[in-house]
């Protein structure tokens, strides 16, 4: 497609246009669609607390990537902060090594970040180094 004439065209002529998006796309376009419901109902505040959970989820996927690809980077997080426990949402705390094998969801101050992360022995040392840049608290789902 080039352009919205197609669209124009296919409006025009009755005609319907079927978009599929890629797994990337189709989360944005989800949550969209949820937005406008809020909006529609007239919940705005739950529309506030939404937003900022989805930007808060793009900010701790674009770290987590950045430091999947930078092991050295989180080696040196880790090391500056070795033995400092990580902290709940009810105030508690807990040694990162506790966490394996746990279904977590991040916060970001008041706001859950959307989605939950299985923690696995792998992929501890990432998760910690995030948690402990972006000073997320955690919640242990299970």
């Amino acid at each position: 497609m080039e352009g919205l004439d197609d669209f124009y065209k296919a409006q025009a002529l009755g005609l319907s246009i079927h978009l599929y998006f890629g797994d990337g796309l189709a989360w944005m376009v989800g949550e969209k669609v949820e937005h406008y419901k809020l909006v529609v109902a007239g919940k705005i505040d739950e529309l506030r607390k939404r937003i900022a959970s989805g930007v808060a989820k793009k900010i701790m996927f674009d770290t987590q990537t950045y430091y999947e690809h930078h092991e050295e980077k989180v080696e040196a997080i880790n090391q500056r902060r070795r033995g400092i426990a990580l902290e709940l949402i009810d105030g508690s705390q807990v040694q990162p090594e506790e966490l394996v094998g746990h279904t977590i969801r991040f916060w970001m101050g008041e706001f859950p970040i959307l989605g939950t992360r299985v923690i696995t022995a792998e992929k501890l040392a990432v998760f910690t180094a995030v948690i402990r840049k972006e000073n997320y608290l955690v919640e242990i789902i299970e």
